[in-house]
């Protein structure tokens, strides 16, 4: 499962994914079966308790890319498929969408406003980021 920790070290952000196959079939379910959901959760580290929990906003794009915090870890951005979500990361509220078809990998720079997105062609976009 993908995973991230805040930069501060407070937060801890995982996606788990959803498969429709019953509990008494897992052992002999097929390796090829694609998960029907995913959902972000996040977490307070200290209290272990969640903070948030988000589904995918798109509509049949489950499958969760890459995800990482800001340097300030006051944003989490989300690559699913043909977009990627800035959120609050304290809240998990988006707060701007980017519609790129190819989103793939994400880093940001180490001042927080500039963020790349590496897709499996070879190619990186670079997109500046307002906190």
């Amino acid at each position: 499962m993908p995973s991230a920790i805040s930069p501060d070290g407070k937060r801890f952000a995982v996606v788990a994914y959803v498969f429709d196959t019953p509990e008494s079939a897992l052992p002999t379910a097929p390796k090829e079966e694609k998960p029907s959901a995913a959902k972000l959760y996040a977490y307070d580290i200290e209290s272990e308790k969640e903070l948030y929990s988000i589904s995918p906003p798109e509509e049949n794009q489950i499958f969760v890319i890459d995800f990482k915090y800001s340097p300030d870890g006051a944003i989490l951005a989300l690559s699913i498929n043909k977009n990627i979500y800035l959120l609050d990361a304290g809240s998990g509220k988006i707060v701007h969408t980017i519609s790129y078809p190819q989103a793939a990998r994400l880093a940001f720079s180490p001042d927080g406003t500039i963020l790349a997105s590496a897709h499996g062609l070879g190619g990186v976009q670079l997109w500046g980021v307002d906190q």
